[in-house]
């Protein structure tokens, strides 16, 4: 996901969570850290809160696509060994289609063992996915080649849009193998 809402980090613009983050929310974080007497100093734990912020967004495009398509059960048919011999393999061609993906992560903040707050995020995301072949055997995606994306997406702190992206159309690189393979049903 970082991809689709940061593009390439820079040093200047590398952030749009941590330039947007709830001062708000931060605030009311700030107050409960100082009833509690943590030991560091005020700035570096909202940087740090920043950071891990940032962090939420470290979900590989290949880990959204799958969690799509095992949701969507577009895939499930390859889930029938009767049907599908275990040692065939299936090439298959996913035509133009749309994936929404919805992730609800927080962070829980802690002193002394102990909860002083709780920051609550939504990213929403709507994938645009064009030519994408898979190799599935047995059951289990092995490789994912070429085609292309298109995504947009939001990000919500606490209720509140904090960052809004739509993305160029992007070039699938070439193949990914996914070695033993990934299931398609959990």
């Amino acid at each position: 996901m970082k991809q689709i809402f940061q593009g390439r980090e820079t040093e200047a613009g590398k952030n749009l969570l941590i330039e947007n983050l709830d001062q708000q929310t931060l605030d009311s974080i700030k107050q409960s850290y100082k009833e509690e007497k943590g030991s560091m100093l005020w700035g570096d734990l909202s940087d740090e809160i920043k950071s891990r912020a940032s962090e939420l967004l470290n979900i590989p495009l290949p880990d959204l696509l799958i969690r799509a398509w095992r949701e969507s059960g577009v895939l499930n048919k390859y889930i029938n060994r009767e049907e599908y011999d275990p040692e065939a393999v299936v090439i298959i061609e996913l035509k133009e289609h749309t994936m929404i993906s919805n992730h609800k992560p927080y962070l829980d903040i802690e002193i002394n063992q102990k909860s002083i707050g709780k920051i609550n995020f939504e990213i929403n995301l709507e994938l645009i996915v064009q030519g994408i072949i898979l190799k599935i055997q047995d059951a289990k995606i092995k490789q994912i080649r070429t085609g292309n994306i298109k995504a947009s997406g939001t990000i919500n702190c606490e209720g509140h849009e904090i960052g809004k992206k739509e993305s160029e159309e992007v070039d699938f690189p070439g193949t990914l193998d996914l070695g033993e393979g990934i299931p398609i049903a959990p």
